[in-house]
């Protein structure tokens, strides 16, 4: 294809991007750049298309637009999650100064090393319960009080999901054997005999 034919595909399916730009007009999400993201899945559709696959440009086009935003979405939540020791909180009322997560975490008992070593046991956690099963992921966090709400036994774990006690309790065992591999594949914690 030359040159010419290119721009002229993109040209031609530009108003792809916007409508799937405005079906992810999500709150916190610039429709500006979530045209431009999705510009750049048109792109990489345009110059990967492959007619002889019976597949119209436009139908295939679309998805790319989409992966495209749908991959920046993703990738906008995660740092959103993110969060530094050194990010302020709420101002200290009577010095007017912002106290900051780590002014939170560390203790007088505490070192800086033992707090930020807790925060990466944290993070690394929260990776590895991605892993699961949403119904795995909602059995831990509820069972093991992963979200602060306080722990729920697995009677009440199984009236709220819907199964039985005994489901619960063969789906906690997996999806702890589960998390114990993962952790100890990435080297969060030491393989035990």
């Amino acid at each position: 294809m030359t040159a010419a034919e290119r721009e002229a595909m993109i040209l031609s399916n530009r108003g792809l991007v916007g409508f799937a730009a405005r079906r992810y007009n999500l709150p916190g999400a610039d429709a500006d750049d979530l045209f431009q993201i999705g510009a750049i899945g048109l792109i990489k559709a345009v110059d990967s298309y492959d007619a002889g696959r019976g597949v119209k440009l436009a139908s295939y086009a679309l998805r790319c637009i989409d992966n495209e935003i749908l991959m920046a979405l993703r990738v906008s939540q995660r740092r959103r999650r993110e969060v530094s020791l050194d990010s302020p909180l709420l101002e200290d009322a009577n010095s007017g100064k912002a106290l900051t997560l780590a002014d939170k975490l560390i203790t007088e008992s505490d070192t800086v090393f033992e707090a930020v070593r807790r925060q990466m046991r944290n993070e690394a956690l929260h990776k590895a319960l991605e892993v699961l099963s949403e119904r795995e992921r909602a059995i831990i966090v509820g069972h093991y009080d992963l979200d602060g709400q306080g722990a729920v036994n697995q009677a009440e774990l199984a009236r709220r999901i819907g199964i039985s006690q005994g489901y619960v309790s063969r789906l906690e065992r997996h999806a702890l054997h589960i998390l114990k591999a993962y952790l100890t594949e990435t080297g969060t914690v030491e393989q035990t005999a």
